[in-house]
Parts: C-alpha cells; structure tokens; sequence
C-alpha cells in the first residue's frame, strides 16, 4: 500500500493502476455487480477519448455527459479528464428545458447519454446545435451513434495532447439559471495532485486500499468527485443505482467498505430501519469513516448515528465553487452539537447589504476568505458580485451573525437545524475569529497532511449559532464551568452549547 499517494504524481491516474495492478477492480455497480478493472477502465476510457480526438475535440473543449448511475459515466468522464476537457455531467431529473440550457451554456460539442432518458434528449431541439458528436448507450437513439459500437471498435493508440482535463459543474440553480463554474486551469500533467487529493488523503485518510461506496446520484459535484477521487489513489469505488437503505448497509458488509458519504437524509432512513435490520450487517468489520453533508443534520439524528456506528462520522460544510471549507470529526462534535466545525480555508464573514461586517444577531450574507478563485461560466455580472473588493467570495446564502466562542480549545462553526430551512448549508450566522490550527493528529481528527496543506490560510475559523431551546442564542453568554450557569459576558458565546 502507498500510505502517500502524493509522494509519486504519477500515479495518480487509472492509467498508472492500470499498468501496475491491471485486474485490480476500480468500480462494482452494486445492483447489476457489473465491475469493470483498471485495465477495462483505462482501455475504455482510451478509446473514447479517441474518438473524441477523432471528431476534432481539443483540450479545453466541452463534454456533456447526460447518464444514470452506470458504468459508461465513468467511461465518458475519464475519457473527457484525460483528454483535457471540461466535462458537465447533468442532473438527468431535469426538464428537458433546463438539460439543454445546461448543454447549449457550457459550450458542449459532445454529449454521451442512455437510450432510456430518450423523452428528455428528444426534446433538447435546438439546445444541440453545437454537439456535433453524440453518443447513446442501452439501445437506439434518434440522432445519435450506438456507443456500444462506436467505442469498443476504436483502435488502441496513445490520445494526443494527453493532460489533466477538469470537472465544470453547474449549480443548482437555486439564485436563477444554472451557473457554469470554471475551474482555474487545466492541461496540467496527467495524474499530478490537487488540493482535492490533499483533502481526500490528508483529512480523510483515503489511501490505494480505500473501498469507497456511493449511494447517491453521480451528477451531484461530491459522489462524482469522490468516487473518480478513489479512482485516481488506486481504490475501489462501489456505486449504488439507487439508494435502499437496507441494500446500502448490505454492500458495507459484501464489499468490505471502508469510506462512505451521506447526506442527513440517508442518515433518517436508515435510523428509521427496525434495529435488527441495522444490527444484522457486520459494518464494523471495514466502515472506518462515514462522511455527511450537503444539508443541515438535526442534532438528535447525528447523536443516534454516532451512537449506533461510533466515532466514525464526520461532517463537511462548503459548496461547489470551492469557495470555503468547514470540517468537524466526531469527537469534536460530541463536544460542541450541531457545529459543522473549523474553517480549513480562511476566515467566514457576515455582511450586510453595504459590504459592512454585521453585529451579533443580525442577519446578513456570508464571505469567506479563500485562496480559490472561481468565476461563472459566460457570466462575468454574476462573477463580478460573487467576489468583493477585500477579495472574499459569496455563495449566495444568508445567515445571522455570531459573535466568537471564548474557549480554549478552537471556535466553532454551527448551522441551522430549523424546520423550514432550505438552503444546502443553513441560513445561521459566521463570524471570523482569529486563532490558530491547533491538532493535527490521526484519527477522527484533522491529520497533519491537511493541516500542512491549509497552514497558510487555516488561521481563521468560523462560529454559527444555532438557536434550538437549549442554545443562548441571543444571550450571546459564556458558561460558568463551576455553576453551569450562564452569564452574561462580551463578545463571547456560550461554549458549552457551541
């Protein structure tokens, strides 16, 4: 095992595990149990990348990628990622309406798609007019070549201007259309690192070894990123068609699985399930981390998982763009409920309408100091008001302002777990407070890789109030550790609640 896969560049990249471990097995699809190998991965991926080549796609071109859960999106991904493409995957629950404003947007010449999602490619009409290559896998597609014979029937050769390709996800839309996010650069070396494998490995503790599972859709940014992540160090990603509860805890056990990534509302139902059907599976055998985000996580629902799986569970707060990055394990959260944790990229601001940091209590937008720099696609108005002129960037999201945790341990961050919250990340308030990484162990803390990686901007963490009733939401008070009473004292918040 290569307990630093940082350590040597080059392999990361199937094509590497390919070469050195060909018959190791890179994906399961857990209801069919198709697998495919790294050799059958990078041969496949190869060829398509070929045919790519051969329709006249060039680095920094654009691949659509419209597909189930199934093993051809991971076909068409690396072949688009090592092809240096930008590649889109498309939430396929779309109207055909917002699908082809997604395809026509990103500038996509070329679009893999199923047969089975045919009502909705029918209707994308004009929104095509730029694909010239257009492939369909499962059956017959109107206007579109069998991927089944197109792919397979390219001969091997090595791909021309062969580089590091990047993923342009959209956003959900949720501020108006969709919005393309372009990555800072690509044609990088095939294989070399990113910030994303120093989180993976460093905080996450992903190595060659990893069995990732998946249970969720393969267009999301994090099941998309994390399981070609997992790819990329040589381990075996498991995918799920669609997410079953029971099913879910049944490939734990079949596969051995190590790593996993929820989001709460897994979380509920499987908590829902009758305790001998949660207790008959052996999870404790592999399941070494088990990671939620993507929405706020009631406190009583993360306390039965953890007391149910143990101090496996961690949490991350932060969004597409890469635009901010909040990390909480499990012993921490024990000790501070309903914290999504430390920022690992720069302090977290909220303002007001006139750029004006808020007072405790107020609520306002978020900023966040990052050392990433985004901008939305043929949109230059919503990238300009993305970012302002300290050079701190918004996604968009309204929250109330909270003043910094008095503790000797770290500040903390907490969101919302009210009833009605819809924004992914919860709509309570971040205040910057200054201090410093202060662990950086093993184990079901940040690791010293992570803390290494952010050093120069984790100086900044953030802390969000949650008011439930049993928080000093608007006292904004410190404990007595003696009395366990609160009292009232400046610019402090009550740090046994948070």
């Amino acid at each position: 095992m290569n307990d630093n896969p940082n350590d040597d560049a080059a392999r990361l990249h199937p094509a590497a595990h390919a070469a050195s471990d060909p018959d190791r097995v890179a994906l399961v699809m857990s209801g069919s149990g198709e697998t495919r190998t790294y050799r059958e991965l990078n041969e496949a991926s190869t060829r398509l990348a070929l045919v790519l080549r051969d329709r006249g796609m060039r680095p920094g071109d654009h691949l659509a990628v419209l597909l189930d859960n199934e093993v051809v999106f991971f076909e068409a991904v690396w072949a688009g990622l090592r092809a240096g493409l930008y590649v889109t995957p498309i939430n396929w629950h779309l109207t055909a309406d917002e699908a082809g404003y997604i395809v026509a947007d990103s500038g996509a010449t070329a679009l893999v798609t199923s047969a089975h999602l045919g009502d909705t490619v029918h209707e994308l009409g004009d929104d095509l007019a730029a694909v010239t290559t257009r492939l369909a896998v499962g059956g017959q597609l109107e206007g579109f070549e069998p991927y089944e014979e197109v792919v397979p029937g390219r001969e091997l050769d090595a791909v021309s201007e062969e580089c590091e390709g990047s993923w342009m996800f959209y956003s959900s839309g949720t501020t108006g259309r969709p919005k393309g996010i372009v990555p800072p650069a690509i044609g990088g070396r095939l294989g070399a690192p990113s910030p994303f494998t120093t989180l993976l490995t460093g905080l996450f503790g992903f190595t060659d070894e990893t069995v990732y599972l998946s249970p969720a859709p393969l267009y999301h940014a994090a099941p998309a990123g994390w399981t070609t992540m997992t790819q990329r160090l040589g381990g075996t990603a498991v995918v799920m068609e669609r997410f079953d509860p029971v099913e879910f805890l049944a490939q734990i056990e079949r596969h051995r699985v190590t790593h996993t990534q929820v989001v709460p509302t897994h979380l509920v139902r499987l908590l829902k399930l009758p305790e001998r059907e949660r207790t008959r599976f052996d999870l404790k055998r592999s399941l070494r981390l088990l990671v939620h985000a993507a929405a706020p996580c009631p406190v009583e629902v993360k306390r039965a998982a953890l007391d149910w799986l143990g101090p496996i569970i961690h949490e991350f707060y932060s969004g597409s763009e890469g635009s901010g990055f909040c990390y909480i394990g499990p012993d921490d959260w024990l000790a501070h409920p309903g914290s999504v944790g430390r920022s690992l990229l720069g302090g977290v601001h909220i303002l007001g309408d006139g750029g004006e940091e808020l007072p405790a209590g107020e609520a306002g937008q978020v900023w966040f100091e990052t050392p990433h720099r985004f901008e939305y696609h043929r949109d230059p108005e919503k990238t300009a008001a993305a970012w302002n002129d300290r050079g701190w960037s918004t996604l968009w999201r309204s929250c109330r302002a909270s003043p910094p945790v008095s503790s000797s341990s770290a500040c903390w961050c907490e969101r919302s777990a009210a009833p009605g919250v819809v924004p992914a990340f919860g709509t309570n308030g971040i205040r910057r407070f200054g201090t410093q990484v202060r662990r950086a162990t093993q184990g079901n803390r940040p690791r010293a890789a992570m803390a290494a990686a952010t050093r120069s901007t984790a100086t900044t963490w953030a802390a969000v109030r949650m008011p439930t009733p049993n928080v000093c939401a608007r006292a904004h008070t410190a404990v007595n550790a003696a009395s366990m009473r609160c009292r009232r004292r400046s610019a402090t918040t009550c740090s046994s609640h948070g």
